[in-house]
Formats: structure tokens, C-alpha cells, sequence
């Protein structure tokens, strides 16, 4: 007679670790510059942090190369630290590296239910410390379930830190209205498991940002 196993009892979740004051140095310095709150070019030396926010400089530093890692300060040993310019050429270079995780979280992980609707900011995976201010949010939400659902730690990992260049880059660009009829097609085909069209419409809508993310330089370095 087969031998039948016991079913394994639930395992309990558990708690989340409380995040360490680097941590929370970190996801404030990067909210201050996505939000736009630090503008493109602003002084980050540790002492001028330390200043602003009342900070330990430990903490500063550790953070400094945290945001460095992620490209969104720029550190010169002797010289300081200062937020990284936002360019067309930098920006371009986000959206076009976003694209291509999207697209590779899709044809991995063809999503099988509808991400978050392009008109409702919120309901996908948020980035560490953004805030939604901007229809890039809501730009930004259709798009990294599908990186979610694809259970890749570094396809997650590269989008969110793309997707933080790119609230930077909306916030002091004051660009917004990300929407487009591209969008719905995404996600519908979302919903049908229809990865071609997915593909496609994807295609549409990155390039109708890039059309809105390519003014003019801003807080760019002089040649």
C-alpha cells in the first residue's frame, strides 16, 4: 500500500527586517532626487548632507556609493559629489536598457493576468524611494510587473534603477503625460497571454516616451 506523506504545515512569514539608518539614508537622498527635490548638478558632499539633513557621516557615505552604483550621483575623489545630469543621450540610454528587460521579462514570463492600467499610478511594483508625481509613474507601473512576474532578481534589480533615472529625468524635465493608445493595447494583450502584440505595443509606447523624454540638456555638464 503507497505511503501517503503528512501535509506540510504553513510556514510562517517572516517579519520584515527594519531597514538600517544607511538604508534610510539612501532611499531619502534617492527620493530627494527623483522627485526632482535635489535638482540635476546639486552638491551631495558628505558635509553638505550632513548639513541639509542632519545625518551621520558614515551613514552619508555609505549612502553616497549606494546612489553612485545606481548612476544617480556622480563622486570625484578630492572633488565632491554632485547629482547626475539628466541628458537626452543618458535618458535614451535608460529608456532603450528598459526596453530590453521588458521585452525579455516578456518573452520569459508571458504575464497571465492584466498589470496595473496606465491611468491608475500605484498598482504595480513601486522603486525604492519614487514618488508619483508624474505620468511616468503610471508609465513605469505597466511595464515592471512583467519584470516582477518574471521572478529574475537581476532583471528587477537593473529596472529599478533604470526606472530611477527616469523619474529623475521626467521630474526635471517636468514632463508628464505618458499615455497613449499603445498602452491599452499592452495591456490587453496582457490579458490574453498574446506576447507578439505585447512586444509590439511595448515598442510604440517607448518610443512615444523617448519622444517626450529628448529636450533639451538639463543641469548638464559644460563640454
Amino acid at each position: 500500500m503507497p505511503r501517503t506523506s503528512a501535509p506540510r504545515s504553513a510556514q510562517p512569514r517572516r517579519a520584515q527586517p527594519k531597514p538600517s539608518q544607511k538604508e534610510l539614508v539612501r532611499d531619502h537622498l534617492r527620493r530627494e532626487i527623483v522627485t526632482g527635490a535635489l535638482a540635476p548638478g546639486s552638491d551631495l558632499s558628505e558635509g553638505r548632507v550632513a548639513e541639509l539633513y542632519g545625518y551621520p557621516a558614515a551613514s552619508i557615505r555609505t549612502a553616497l556609493q549606494a546612489l553612485e552604483h545606481e548612476g544617480l550621483v556622480i563622486v570625484r575623489p578630492r572633488v565632491g559629489t554632485t547629482v547626475h545630469p539628466v541628458t537626452p543621450e543618458r535618458t535614451a540610454h535608460a529608456l532603450h536598457a528598459l526596453r530590453a528587460v521588458v521585452e525579455t521579462a516578456v518573452r520569459i514570463a508571458p504575464p497571465r493576468s492584466r498589470p496595473g492600467r496606465p491611468d491608475a499610478p500605484g498598482t504595480g511594483p513601486r522603486v525604492p524611494g519614487a514618488a508619483d508625481a508624474s505620468g511616468i509613474a503610471a508609465f513605469l507601473d505597466l511595464y515592471t510587473g512583467a519584470v516582477e512576474r518574471s521572478e529574475n532578481a537581476y532583471l528587477r534589480r537593473f529596472a529599478s534603477q533604470l526606472a530611477a533615472h527616469l523619474l529623475q529625468a521626467a521630474s526635471a524635465l517636468a514632463t508628464s503625460g505618458f499615455h497613449h493608445p499603445a498602452a491599452t493595447e499592452y495591456a490587453r494583450a496582457a490579458e490574453r497571454g498574446d506576447t507578439a502584440t505585447m512586444l509590439r505595443s511595448l515598442r510604440t509606447h517607448f518610443d512615444h516616451a523617448h519622444r517626450l523624454l529628448d529636450p533639451a540638456p538639463v543641469g548638464a555638464e559644460p563640454g
